[in-house]
This record gives structure tokens, sequence and C-alpha cells, in this order.
């Protein structure tokens, strides 16, 4: 998961699944298992499994960097945030994680990315920093 910068919402609305569909061009030229992509306006999740090859970090920077410049070509002033989060899931959850991505706009009409990232790492016992989580 990782967000626009300053995590605003520079996803036009028209162009979030033309986004989402070059992100998973990316993956694949890049031998990058997809199972879903979606987001929002301002973040976006994406379930993959990667190839031996790559670490998550060169995965993230592959990805992010082809979007960014591709979303430039197609909007001004776009930016993706500096960094990622990411973690593994059991295969067990896989469509669980899978449903909860394609639902991403009914999810976030009640809840922010702000809530829901803080949740996630309340959940799951992981320590931060606010200042390393938001800027």
């Amino acid at each position: 998961m990782f967000s626009t910068k300053g995590r605003r919402p520079t996803i036009p609305d028209d162009m979030k699944e033309r986004l989402w569909t070059h992100m998973e061009s990316i993956c694949k030229e890049n031998k990058i298992g997809v199972h879903a992509i979606g987001g929002t306006t301002n973040h976006v999740h994406l379930l993959l499994e990667p190839p031996l090859t790559l670490s998550m970090e060169e995965m993230v920077l592959k990805i992010q960097g082809e979007s960014s410049e591709w979303m430039n070509r197609q909007v001004s002033n776009f930016a993706w945030q500096e960094g990622y989060g990411g973690c593994s899931i059991s295969k067990a959850h896989v469509g669980r994680v899978v449903k909860y991505i394609q639902n991403q706009e009914h999810y976030h009409a009640s809840t922010t990315y702000e809530e829901e990232l803080l949740t996630f790492l309340k959940e799951n016992r992981i320590p931060y920093d606010p200042q390393d989580v938001f800027g």
C-alpha cells in the first residue's frame, strides 16, 4: 500500500481503472504476479506475488516510478509518497484480501486512509512513530 504525495486526492476518478491496469502491466513486465490492485483518489493497495529476483522495495520502486511517469503524462503534478507499507499474508486469506482491495471506494466512504492505516498498525501490534507514518 502506498499513497499519493501528501495523501492528496490526485488520482482522478476517471483515471483510477486506467492506472490500476497500467500498474498491472508494469507487474507483468517484471514477472510480478497480481491478485488485485485497487484504491481511491489518494492511495492504492496491491496484492502481489513477487518473483524471487526482486525484493519488496525493488518491486514497489518499479511500480511507483513507472506509474508516476505514466500519470504525469496523463495529469500534471502527480507524485506518490516516499515509502510504502507492505506485509505478507497466508494463501488462505487471498480471497478476503482481494475482496477488500476491490471494495476500497465503499470501505473509504466511512473510514479515511489515515484511520485505516493506524487501525492496521494497532491491530497487528506494529510499533510506529506517527512522524514516520504521516510525515
